[in-house]
């Protein structure tokens, strides 16, 4: 079956399929829901499907875009930007779906592809799994600065040992090299303790319409237990750049398509085909992987964010843990922090500007949901700059959070995840999605010298 789509207008085709069938969207049948509702706790909770299969469910109203203050010229398609189809996807339609199981091998949005992409083919991806989440349980510093990191030992309990024992056949006490009844073969891929609960498109990130870093494509996964399938508080992030193959305007009508009214019947399978397309031509050694977690505190009752990388020797890839380009250490002198951002207050300001090795964080503690970064130095329209593009800054007290969380998994997998009201806020003038609304319209906008015809997918 081939994909593709035609990149001079906004018509999306599924050509030479070999049969209707092959891209028949398979979904199960899912619990009636609202339109979305903001609870008592203040978070906001996305609408359930209650939609007949091969559709996705209509938007609440309040997700329309407010306009910018100098009205932008009509779109060039007859139906508007719908930030729950083009943004961010949390449907369990789509998310629980075959395209998303571990399951299945090849499934475009499942955490075990992701797995596989990134270990590449000379290496065992089961194995490139299980040394990552090792990581937790072994790293102490990090870098040639020597970052300090505290281990979180809690991942073998939770994390490493239920994924062994769900994929025995026999399950038996673990071995102190951290095997299965002396197995010689990796926990099955298949029992991947992650599932997914929301796709995300951050074409706002690009780096120009036309031409430079178009952005990336993320997919958020939560963390399960193996054995039971409930969720634990903690999240994953895969983060792909989008490739340089299409500038940031086509890959925006290529996601302004899944809207199209007229064409709802195709839109899983042609979310499958940008998915596929994206990891087709993009570089797993520029994706980064996040967590955000409390699962694996321990007696340290604090949520902590890491950040991983690909990296590949003669050995093959592994995914290691890296310093955080945005946050600084525990132990740094705050003095040179603020030396830092006075430097570089027009680049903070106007988003982020990464600190210098020496200060970068190994990891990223918030021990209270207010958790800002102070400074007695820095006005404070530039501290709080500063703190909003740290890693805990941004999970703490410098947004609205849920706190702690920005997409937060139901324990149902039935159940829409929860977003926080730093990203829908319908009571507020604007919102994150709002803005990254208007960010994608004006790319819809726009038209680049030189990009015409057909580009397959």
């Amino acid at each position: 079956m081939a994909l593709w789509i035609r990149v001079s207008g906004l018509a999306t085709c599924l050509a030479a399929c070999s049969a209707l069938s092959a891209c028949e969207i398979r979904v199960d049948s899912k619990e009636d829901g609202s339109d979305g509702q903001l609870g008592d706790d203040g978070t906001w909770s996305a609408p359930h499907s209650s939609v007949p299969p091969r559709d996705w469910p209509p938007p609440p109203p309040h997700y329309r875009p407010t306009p910018p203050p100098d009205p932008l010229p009509p779109f060039a398609a007859n139906y508007p930007v719908d930030p729950m189809r083009e943004l961010i996807i949390v449907d369990p339609v789509v998310v629980t779906s075959d395209r998303a199981s571990n399951a299945v091998q090849g499934a475009p949005f499942s955490f075990r592809t992701q797995m596989e992409w990134l270990a590449g083919s000379d290496q065992d991806p089961a194995v490139f799994s299980l040394t990552w989440l090792q990581e937790w349980t072994r790293v102490r510093t990090l870098g040639p600065h020597a970052a300090p990191v505290t281990p979180r030992p809690s991942a073998q309990r939770l994390l490493i040992d239920p994924w062994w024992r769900a994929s025995a056949a026999e399950p038996e006490a673990p071995t102190s090299a951290g095997s299965y009844g002396g197995a010689t073969e990796p926990p099955a891929l298949e029992r991947l303790p992650f599932r997914l609960i929301a796709i995300v498109n951050r074409l706002d990130l690009h780096a120009g319409a036309c031409s430079g870093a178009p952005g990336e494509l993320r997919y958020v996964y939560t963390a399960v237990d193996s054995l039971s399938s409930r969720a634990l508080p903690m999240t994953v992030i895969v983060e792909i750049p989008y490739p340089r193959t299409l500038p940031a305007t086509e890959w925006a009508r290529a996601w302004h398509e899944l809207s199209d009214p007229t064409a709802r019947a195709t839109s899983e399978a042609r979310l499958e085909a940008l998915s596929r397309a994206v990891r087709k031509d993009a570089d797993p050694l520029a994706a980064r992987v996040r967590s955000n977690e409390l699962a694996l505190a321990g007696e340290d009752p604090s949520w902590e964010l890491r950040e991983f990388r690909v990296e590949a020797d003669a050995g093959g890839r592994r995914l290691a843990q890296t310093p955080l380009e945005h946050t600084p250490r525990v132990d740094v002198d705050p003095s040179l922090v603020d030396a830092h951002v006075t430097l570089n207050a027009a680049a903070i300001r106007g988003g982020a500007f990464p600190l210098p090795p020496a200060l970068r964080a190994g990891a990223a503690r918030v021990p209270v949901a207010n958790f800002s970064w102070a400074s007695s130095n820095l006005n404070e329209p530039l501290r709080a700059a500063f703190s909003r593009e740290t890693c805990n800054g941004c999970h703490g007290g410098d947004t609205r959070t849920l706190p702690f969380q920005h997409i937060s998994a139901e324990d149902s997998s039935t159940r829409a995840a929860r977003l926080s009201r730093f990203l829908v806020d319908p009571g507020a003038p604007s919102d994150e999605l709002r803005r990254r609304s208007q960010v994608l319209e004006m790319l819809l906008q726009t038209t680049c010298a030189g990009v015409d015809g057909e580009a397959e997918y």
